[in-house]
């Protein structure tokens, strides 16, 4: 008894946590009610006309048929024609309109999806690959988009068709209509034990999907790489790896899937002909007649085909619903915070401040550690150290990409947490150690901060970052398309892009995330030269893990494993017997 009470509450639990799960979706439904009332009714009239023909069928046979009475027969035969033609047509209307329901509830529920996962924490972000978020936002969405609109409608149909074929059975023949019952209860039964491991496999198998797309976007990412090692036929055999188990899941999933479906069509069979059997011996014992066991057989056909459908929807709810789960659980995760922040009325002026700032990762590795320093509006800042020492953290922090464990960052004197993070990143003008630019043309990734960029900005911008000569040398300008990840130009060229871009924005705070990594000593020093009049009137972070040169008159902040180890001018430093002085002597 007791383990019955257990697997009881086991199934409720299930049912609730389901019954949570599909409710996240009404909102979906409830945005086009109007299309949702549109289809409920083509789903009756098209079961209404439905349900006539068989009783015209019993007519025939217990009246028209024995009484000889042929222009009844006419006249039934039409009325059957015409029902069905009608039924059928009804039947169109309702695909239609859930064909136009299950894309505008895609199109939304992509673009809820889309927009909650761009503002996402960004350490939420990275702990997944690409291949992860590409099989979210297209393989699960298309999975709960069958699920809101084609499962569901359906389910909704299958029931609403067996409760009426049901309540005609039984008032038809109930002894005939309490043996069918039985019987697809069995099956019924029988089907359901494997839909839970069902949905167990379709996670798995999504989850293998996303690992396998992942592995292949990297690989052709880094493409040259591998040409440059030799190691095609390594990746590929890893690759094959992935693959083989992506395959052996899906082919899991699919054959029990299978099995159900067999098993389905063997007990339907079965059922039928059992039917005929007791129907006609009831024939012969004068309890029946042949119209009622007519009628009677065709509802049966219907509604076994109802359950069949019905049972056969059960391994493809199940996918659906695995897919339903991972959505919901992205929907969860809750975005960066500040995003309800009221915008101050004014610009930054360009003071940020740093006290007793700590960072501490989720497996307790320490990046940064009670950090302090203080720079003044329009001071430029040369912020060096060694790999690791917590540069890149402390760049994540200021962007608001990360939240400190501890301590508090001040713009303006005023604490990060007062102001919106999207307000304050259009502040911030950040040009990274690998610029990213889009598959578009140069126009759109140079405007792609500010659109409303007037001409005297644009030039302004252009003139700073040394762009002009790069212009003259592109075939069609600023509407040459700069190909994936801006590949048609070098990588100078795609530095300058982004310092023009970040630019545009005309910001008070400007970091630069090693300006100078990955260039040839020329395009380097023609970066450094542009980077003070870029500067001016800005506060400005120069971050590197390579020495300034003595002509950099800033002050310099030396960071090693997260704590700010030294402080001062070059002069100051290069006396100082510390780090920079030891990695001075080094380099010279």
């Amino acid at each position: 008894m007791k383990a019955f009470f257990d697997s009881f509450r086991a199934w409720r639990n299930r049912f609730r946590a389901g019954f949570r799960l599909h409710r996240r979706l009404w909102p979906y439904l409830k945005a086009e009610k109007g299309l949702g009332w549109l289809l409920s009714f083509w789903m009756v009239v098209s079961l209404g006309t439905g349900l006539l023909p068989p009783f015209l069928v019993r007519r025939i046979f217990d009246h028209s048929l024995p009484s000889q009475d042929l222009d009844e027969l006419l006249w039934l035969s039409f009325a059957i024609l015409l029902f069905s033609f009608a039924s059928q047509w009804f039947a169109y209307g309702q695909q239609v309109t859930a064909l136009k329901l299950r894309n505008r509830v895609r199109f939304q529920l992509s673009s809820d999806l889309c927009r909650h996962v761009l503002h996402l924490p960004w350490p939420y972000l990275q702990s997944r690959d690409t291949g992860y978020w590409q099989t979210r936002m297209r393989e699960d969405v298309a999975a709960v988009e069958h699920l809101m609109t084609d499962r569901l409608v359906e389910l909704f149909g299958f029931g609403l068709r067996a409760i009426l074929f049901f309540a005609l059975l039984f008032w038809l023949d109930w002894f005939l209509a309490s043996v069918g019952f039985g019987w697809m209860l069995v099956t019924a039964i029988g089907v359901l034990f494997h839909t839970r491991r069902m949905k167990k496999l379709s996670t798995v198998a999504s989850e293998q999907s996303a690992r396998t797309g992942g592995f292949l976007m990297e690989l052709l990412a880094g493409i040259f790489t591998l040409r440059l090692f030799g190691t095609e036929q390594k990746e590929v055999g890893s690759f094959e790896g992935e693959l083989d188990r992506e395959m052996e899941t899906r082919i899991q999933r699919d054959s029990l899937g299978l099995k159900s479906w067999r098993f389905i069509g063997i007990m339907g069979a079965c059922g039928a002909y059992l039917t005929v059997a007791i129907g006609a011996y009831r024939i012969l014992k004068d309890q029946s007649s042949i119209g009622t066991l007519m009628a009677f057989f065709i509802f049966l056909q219907r509604l076994v085909g109802t359950m069949r459908n019905a049972l056969n929807l059960a391994p493809l709810l199940a996918q659906s619903a695995a897919g339903l789960q991972r959505v919901v659980e992205i929907f969860s995760v809750e975005r960066e915070v500040g995003e309800s922040i009221e915008a101050p009325g004014r610009r930054l002026q360009g003071e940020v401040e740093v006290r007793e700032l700590n960072l501490q990762f989720d497996d307790h590795q320490t990046a940064i550690s009670a950090l302090n320093f203080k720079v003044s509006a329009g001071e430029v800042v040369y912020l060096v150290g060694p790999n690791g020492a917590g540069k890149t953290s402390l760049m994540h922090l200021l962007l608001g990409l990360r939240k400190p464990t501890s301590g508090e960052i001040l713009f303006d004197g005023q604490p990060m947490e007062r102001f919106p993070l999207q307000w304050l990143r259009e502040q911030v003008g950040f040009v990274p150690a690998e610029a990213f630019l889009f598959h578009r043309s140069l126009r759109e990734n140079l405007l792609y901060g500010n659109p409303q960029a007037n001409s005297e900005q644009w030039n302004q911008a252009l003139a700073l970052a040394g762009c002009t000569e790069m212009l003259e040398e592109l075939p069609l300008g600023l509407d040459t398309m700069l190909g994936e990840r801006g590949a048609r130009l070098s990588q100078g060229q795609r530095q300058r892009v982004a310092l023009a871009r970040a630019l545009l924005r005309d910001p008070k705070i400007l970091i630069f995330d090693e300006p100078t990594a990955n260039q040839d000593p020329e395009s380097s020093a023609r970066l450094m030269r542009l980077l003070p009049q870029a500067a001016q009137g800005r506060t400005c972070f120069m971050i590197s893990h390579l020495l300034p040169d003595e002509e950099f008159k800033g002050r310099i902040l030396v960071m090693n494993r997260g704590r700010l180890i030294e402080e001062g001018d070059y002069r100051q430093l290069a006396s100082q017997g510390g780090w920079f002085q030891k990695n001075l002597n080094v380099k010279a």
